[in-house]
């Protein structure tokens, strides 16, 4: 293939794949995108780009940062170097919650960033051979869960953006592409695998295929072991200037950057709720499945049949007559496995670390196609070419189908169009009888029900019908297992995640229909049926009241902090945000699930904050209409509005998202 043509076909899969994926940011909430975007307030608010929180490294706030250049550049211009304009601009106006468009924006940001792994990976394989480089960006652009992941505000789509950097930067040195030397590109691959470690640290690893580059092209020159020992010092330096440039903070604030690091680390150790995995064998077995069953194609088939072109492209490359050529394989196995072993060593399995690994196989996707269409071109198999080309199509065919189908599902979120697929569902399957929770009953309220869907329970149902809204108490997350295929029940809602492998999310309200052995109902399993929370008995705790994003917290000095829940009571957070920075002491039940230092509010400094009645429904706190007369909801939403109200609804963080003024007006509502 021409490179002219090349160019210009991975330019259009790039563009799909870029909006595509902008086209679904209008998502609903996300966890840990306040975190990243409370990071850019206070980059704004205190001039001081020291992060203060390592958990993540800081690039992913910097690139978020990048969101309020063009709000920010009318000010600089009128204002220059007088900040205070521009910084009451930004605070006041862009980055006050809820700002919708600035959040969409914020999202479409990382989208682009993580899109950009495409043309890299593509130009990447390109310099070996173009047919090969335009099918490994194309497998990337056409990946559903490369598709979702690049809207989330999270450090890992961008990390892989980097890691592909580097790599094509590493392959520009191996084939010597002009008009750098190859030293020149290993010094910039360098940099770049700095940059992703600096947005996420296992990326660190990318590091040792830059050092085994330079081994390669050392062995291809023929020069003195000085050399290479020279150039890998080079290298190391130029790593870890980039990396102290990006994270100042190992230097000018140690102990804490270190102390979130070794946290962070023995998270990962020990376990995260459903996302915990056996070490060994189980974890390594269950990325293996993703990575060649799942990551390429939401249909198994047709993503292992992009794992039988990445297995291709293994051996094309040790197999290849060229000595440097199969150096080069092993370099690209080696790295990535080594990384796999290393997660493997650790409990937590969150699919989205396993994005820096997908770069290295989209590039032996392109290789192995490469190799097996020219190897039918010799006679007498040549008419068989069409088998890889329409394998590749059907990939790439039913793939765009799946993202854009489910672009649209996202679009539909505020609509009544997953009530009525589970509801036709059930209308269809009459022999089941099926039990609905009190807050899918709720949901349902208005519409005509099927005989065997009720409210009552006997005991006998077959399936169990309930709303799934992750961080919210009276259902919350159900009890299905993650990190396998398949293993989500029948869920009716925005297809902007694979439930497979996540156990927790908080987005919009949906449907799920399950067995009564993975169901949820008031907060507990369906079967067993734990205390309810007012029946738990009241703790005492005190340090200082903080709040990360928007995330109220409890702290004291050598601990863990305390997260306090998320309330839907307007009062609880007028409290709170009045002692913000102060010790408090705090009466409340702890959260009795995997997260016990989750903890609901009773009372603050000895004054009770609710009535029991209250405090009952500030349980149900992400789903603020729960347990609310109509009266209260209507009360509720001319205070606030129509779009700040259907806001209340939708987001996980309940009434975190609004100014003193209006929580004023709707605690009014709500006595």
């Amino acid at each position: 293939m021409p490179k002219q043509i090349g160019l210009v076909l991975l330019f259009l899969v790039f563009l799909f794949a870029l909006f595509s994926g902008m086209a679904g940011v209008d998502f609903g909430s996300q966890w840990d995108q306040n975190f990243v975007k409370g990071q850019v307030n206070k980059y704004v608010r205190t001039g001081n780009l020291l992060a203060g929180s390592y958990y993540y490294p800081p690039v992913s706030s910097y690139i978020a940062t990048s969101t309020t250049l063009p709000y920010a550049a009318p000010f600089v211009a009128r204002y220059g170097t007088n900040w205070v304009p521009t910084q009451n601009y930004l605070l006041n106006e862009v980055l006050k919650n809820p700002n919708q468009a600035f959040l969409l924006n914020l999202r479409r940001v990382f989208v682009f960033f993580t899109t950009l792994a495409v043309l890299w990976v593509g130009l990447a394989a390109g310099q070996r051979n173009w047919l090969a480089g335009v099918v490994a960006g194309a497998v990337l652009a056409f990946s559903w869960e490369v598709n979702y992941h690049s809207r989330y505000v999270l450090p890992d789509g961008p990390t892989m953006q980097f890691v592909a950097l580097s790599l094509s930067f590493c392959l520009f040195a191996f084939y010597k592409v002009k008009p750098l030397p190859p030293a020149a590109w290993l010094y910039l691959a360098a940099a770049a695998s700095s940059a992703a470690t600096a947005t996420k640290y296992t990326a660190g690893l990318s590091l040792l295929a830059v050092l085994f580059f330079g081994l390669i092209l050392w062995k291809q020159d023929v020069k003195p072991v000085s050399n290479l020992l020279l150039r890998w010092v080079a290298v190391l330096l130029v790593f870890a200037l980039v990396f102290l440039l990006l994270v100042p903070g190992v230097l000018l604030e140690p102990d804490i950057f270190w102390g979130h690091v070794i946290e962070e680390s023995q998270h990962y150790a020990y376990g995260h709720g459903r996302q915990t995995v056996d070490q060994g064998w189980d974890h390594l077995s269950r990325m293996l499945i993703y990575l060649f069953a799942v990551a390429f194609s939401p249909y198994p088939i047709l993503a292992t049949t992009v794992g039988a072109f990445i297995l291709l492209g293994i051996y094309a490359l040790l197999r290849s007559p060229d000595r440097a050529e199969r150096w080069l394989g092993a370099v690209l196995v080696g790295v990535p496995a080594l990384y796999l072993l290393f997660l493997a060593t650790h409990r937590v399995l969150f699919v989205r670390n396993l994005l820096q690994v997908l770069p290295s196989l989209a590039l032996f996707a392109g290789f192995g196609f490469q190799w097996l269409y020219e190897s039918l071109g010799q006679a007498p198999q040549k008419r068989l070419r069409f088998i890889p080309v329409a394998l590749l199509a059907l990939v790439l065919g039913f793939n765009a189908h799946w993202i854009l189908s489910s672009v649209q599902t996202i679009r539909a979120r505020d609509t009544d169009t997953f009530i009525h697929q589970a509801l036709n569902h059930i209308a269809a399957h009459p022999e089941q009888s099926v039990y609905m929770t009190a807050a899918a009953s709720q949901l349902l309220a208005g519409y005509d029900l099927p005989a065997h869907l009720t409210a009552d329970k006997s005991g006998s149902q077959d399936l169990v019908l309930f709303a799934y809204l992750a961080d919210a108490f009276d259902e919350e997350e159900g009890n299905w297992p993650v990190n396998e295929i398949g293993a989500s029940p029948l869920i009716f809602g925005p297809r902007e995640i694979n439930m497979d492998w996540y156990a927790s999310w908080p987005s919009v309200e949906r449907l799920v229909l399950a067995a009564p052995g993975v169901a949820w109902e008031a907060g507990r399993s369906f079967t067993g049926h734990a205390a309810a929370p007012e029946a738990l008995p009241l703790q005492t705790y005190t340090g200082l009241l903080t709040i990360d994003g928007q995330q109220f917290m409890l702290e004291n000095e050598g601990q863990p902090p305390l997260f306090i829940m998320n309330s839907a009571h307007p009062q609880v957070v007028l409290s709170l945000r009045s002692l913000l920075d102060t010790q408090v002491s705090l009466s409340a039940r702890p959260y009795n699930q995997w997260r016990l230092e989750d903890v609901f509010l009773s009372a603050v400094n000895g004054l009770s904050l609710l009535d029991e009645e209250s405090l009952q429904t500030e349980y149900n706190f992400s789903r603020f209409s729960l347990n609310r007369s109509e009266a209260e909801l209507q009360c509720v939403r001319s205070a606030l509005g129509e779009a700040n109200y259907r806001t209340l609804l939708d987001h996980a963080y309940g009434f975190m998202e609004f100014p003193d003024e209006q929580l004023a007006q709707t605690a009014q509502c709500l006595q």
